[in-house]
């Protein structure tokens, strides 16, 4: 599974400590259900057995939901049930080593306390970074505390997404408005609230106003040919975004020699270089909108609907 950063806007992370007699997998659903964008399965005093077991189960109910399924140190275990990706801390397994095992495919996130670390763990290919923990919290004892400088410093060392962790909460995220966070991966402000999927909701709400509604501007994605006129297909389509505020990406179907009295020639994208285009917009700048103009073959069409279904845009 490729990471889209919008995953990462309320990753919730599993405590079994809050749960009180409830099963689990009833909890992670009601925090899906609450808007709960990523799943990670935290588990530090059950046996390999016990482990598997419950991850099978919560990794089914992620798949039903369409939700990323990452599991927590145990890359042995994500490997073997083929989990969407691992999240490892700095004295567990080196992430270079973690990515050779788990290959390109799956998701490798890493937690931080320092922008040096933060470099060096997306040089050795994770996916996305944990900061933390950047208030006080009892659910993370071995976590480093993070300030709010050192945060914004990590967001700016790397090109990877950034999540921050450890005691957030609906109080005291908007003091986390200053860095450049794709999102917030919280415990406690989810799974200990008396109406997980309330708190959920209400806790997705603010998180995209603060890190993803910070600008009024909206965000158009335009999927066609490009006109070397500049009065039809890409150039057309950015100019008219342009002029009514919206900011304007592109994913170019083919290069056509044209003007005002025709076509002369049109030169094709192939579908693995469109792929990368439609892959490089919604894993960064997700669009608010798509509109699709020239595609000039049936595979091209192919790899647009498989992946505006894949990012469900």
């Amino acid at each position: 599974m490729k990471l889209n950063k919008k995953d990462l806007i309320l990753y919730a992370v599993t405590d079994r400590t809050w749960l009180g007699g409830r099963k689990l997998y009833d909890d992670v659903e009601k925090a899906i259900r609450g808007g709960a964008t990523m799943i990670q399965l935290r588990e530090k005093n059950l046996t390999h057995e016990e482990f598997k077991s419950e991850a099978l189960e919560i990794q089914k109910l992620c798949k039903k939901y369409n939700v990323p399924f990452i599991i927590n140190d145990d890359v042995e275990l994500a490997v073997e049930i083929n989990a969407d990706g691992v999240h490892v801390g700095q004295s567990d397994m080196e992430a270079g080593n973690v990515r050779n095992l788990i290959g390109n495919e799956k998701i490798l996130g890493v937690s931080v306390q320092t922008p040096e670390q933060a470099v060096l763990a997306e040089q050795k290919g994770a996916d996305y970074l944990g900061a933390g923990a950047v208030f006080h919290t009892d659910s993370k004892s071995d976590a480093a505390d993070v300030s709010h400088e050192t945060l914004k410093k990590i967001c700016e060392s790397v090109k990877i997404p950034v999540v921050a962790i450890g005691g957030i909460n609906a109080k005291n995220i908007h003091e986390l408005s200053e860095s450049k966070l794709a999102g917030v991966a919280v415990i406690s402000a989810v799974f200990a609230a008396e109406n997980i999927e309330k708190a959920t909701s209400e806790l997705k709400n603010l998180t995209e106003k603060i890190f993803y509604h910070a600008s009024n501007i909206k965000t158009a994605l335009t999927i066609a040919g490009s006109d070397s006129s500049g009065g039809a297909g890409i150039q057309a389509d950015i100019k008219t975004m342009t002029m009514n505020g919206v900011y304007a990406m592109s994913a170019i179907t083919a290069l056509t020699a044209q003007n005002t009295t025709g076509v002369t020639g049109i030169l094709e994208s192939s579908p693995e270089f469109l792929k990368q285009q439609l892959d490089a917009v919604f894993c960064d700048i997700f669009p608010d909108s798509v509109k699709i103009g020239m595609v000039s073959s049936s595979e091209l069409i192919k790899i647009i609907a498989e992946r505006l279904k894949f990012y469900k845009a």
